[in-house]
């Protein structure tokens, strides 16, 4: 007895360490999906691969989705659901934007046959830099010359002034009849080139 005992307790040691493992096993996180939504070598497809790839897309864009379910392991382990539900989000944008990209280049190459054949967008080529000629700067006003004050004629060329010592005052005329006050050390009488 001690024997069929001892087998009892072997046999359900056995089946509860199979039932955790089976558990454990089915709550672990499943492996997220990748999705690239631009790939280098799109520009370069046909028509036909286009097509193809945006049917791939759609597989995952619906895998994406049947990932974010809860099943019996995200139920016993909500950390599982959790991180597939953001892993599944972040695939489904990502698949969405990649068939929005295809369908553009499906639609520039013209593969539906309603329009011409378009090629693909150039990068527009840098604008010339236009610097403006420098302007000549603008000439300034003149001030208006005040008028010629015609003094009385005087019998000399020069007249004294005002004796201010050392230096003495007087005027002269030219020409023209403009008159000119200045000093000299001294008080004889001189002519100016002006004078002349």
């Amino acid at each position: 007895m001690n024997f069929v005992r001892s087998l009892g307790l072997k046999i359900k040691k056995i089946t509860v360490i199979g039932c955790l493992f089976f558990l454990l096993s089915s709550c672990t996180c499943g492996v997220p999906l990748r999705v690239t939504a631009i790939q280098r070598s799109d520009k370069k497809l046909a028509c036909k691969d286009i097509i193809l790839e945006i049917n791939e897309a759609e597989h995952y864009r619906n895998a994406a989705a049947q990932e974010q379910a809860i099943g019996l392991g995200e139920s016993l382990m909500p950390l599982c659901w959790v991180s597939g539900f953001v892993d599944g989000e972040e695939a489904i944008k990502k698949a969405n934007a990649r068939i929005e990209y295809l369908g553009h280049i499906y639609d520039l190459m013209d593969c539906g046959g309603k329009g011409q054949k378009q090629p693909l967008p150039q990068t527009p080529a840098p604008k010339p830099i236009i610097v403006p000629m420098p302007q000549p700067p603008a000439p300034r006003p003149q001030p208006q010359p005040e008028p010629i004050k015609v003094p009385d004629p005087k019998p000399s060329h020069y007249r004294l002034m005002k004796n201010l010592g050392p230096n003495e005052m007087h005027e002269h005329m030219d020409r023209d009849g403009k008159l000119y006050i200045h000093s000299h050390k001294h008080a004889g009488p001189h002519r100016h080139l002006e004078d002349q």
